[in-house]
């Protein structure tokens, strides 16, 4: 199988979510999470980002130090059909107000309105609201979005 014919991994990790929900797809300081609460916290991240007007092919920043809250916004992105550059809240105010620009960041997902870079909107997401919302049956993601990685050239 190559890169044309692989499902997209927000649908590999919902058939592993439907097949077992209990099995730890994170494992992280406070524990693990199980690949259905995992899946939940997606599907409601994506409902909580397209009301808050974030639409397929957007461009959105990601501002999260912590990986547990990065990984299923990571994924919710993808499963709203977004486009999706890492903007870390280290990283110096000029290279994310760089990036921000050349990539026409609409919003920048963060915990804080001090996450925000230029003129793109701040959204925080709620991932204990997102995996209640996200419970249920799951419906096909609309789209795959891309993720930009960026490097400090070294």
């Amino acid at each position: 199988m190559d890169d044309r014919t692989a499902p997209p991994i927000v649908g590999v990790i919902e058939q592993v979510a439907a097949q077992a929900p209990d099995r730890p797809a994170l494992i992280h300081d406070g524990g693990a999470v199980g690949y259905g609460r995992l899946m939940a916290e997606v599907r409601g991240l994506a409902a909580q980002f397209a009301r808050a007007g974030l639409q397929p092919r957007d461009a959105v920043g990601v501002a999260l130090a912590e990986e547990r809250a990065a990984i299923p916004v990571s994924l919710a992105l993808l499963r709203l059909g977004c486009r999706q550059v890492a903007l870390p809240p280290r990283d110096p105010g000029p290279v994310r107000e760089d990036l921000a620009t050349r990539l026409s960041l609409v919003a920048v997902v963060g915990m804080s309105p001090s996450d925000a870079v230029g003129r793109a909107a701040i959204v925080v997401p709620d991932l204990d609201a997102a995996a209640r919302e996200g419970e249920g049956p799951a419906a096909p993601p609309s789209l795959t979005g891309d993720v930009v990685v960026g490097t400090s050239g070294t």
